[in-house]
């Protein structure tokens, strides 16, 4: 698959909706907070709870700091609370903040900015840029701790 490449955040969050989509297995996102992604939007959520509801998705997502997610995301936060089995929250440790490019991969493609502070990127298949993110996704994922937004003991 050529990448396509895109310019705008819009672009970039119908791509995340084709990814989405697409994913059959397993979904690893990253971002330093979400803020950009469209992850707050009804049609991430209703795209997301379709995938984890029919196919049993494994969804995990990764971010720098939670506060947006549990300020903006209601929708995400209520599908971690029903599908918690399957939609895991961790945060980077202190020594990988810095910036990095966010990304949201499925077994089949990849959809990237260059840069957290840029809304140019590319979605593209398998390939080196799939690779290379797999491999930082499962990097930072191993030194990443358990979140507590979204979260209820039921105590």
């Amino acid at each position: 698959m050529t990448p396509l490449l895109f310019d705008t955040l819009e672009q970039y969050r119908a791509q995340v909706l084709v990814a989405l989509a697409g994913a059959e297995r397993t979904l690893d996102w990253f971002d330093p907070d979400l803020a950009g992604s469209g992850a707050e939007a009804p049609a991430c959520a209703e795209a997301l709870h379709a995938q984890l509801a029919g196919k049993q998705l494994r969804l995990r997502l990764l971010l720098h700091d939670e506060a947006w997610f549990v300020r903006h995301c209601p929708r995400l936060a209520a599908l971690m609370q029903v599908y918690g089995h399957l939609f895991e929250l961790r945060l980077t440790g202190e020594a990988d903040r810095e910036a990095g490019e966010p990304f949201l991969l499925t077994e089949r493609a990849v959809v990237r900015r260059f840069h957290a502070d840029s809304p140019r990127g590319e979605a593209a298949g398998p390939g080196r840029a799939h690779a290379a993110c797999r491999q930082r996704f499962g990097d930072l994922w191993m030194q990443a701790v358990p979140a507590g937004a979204g979260r209820r003991l039921f105590i």
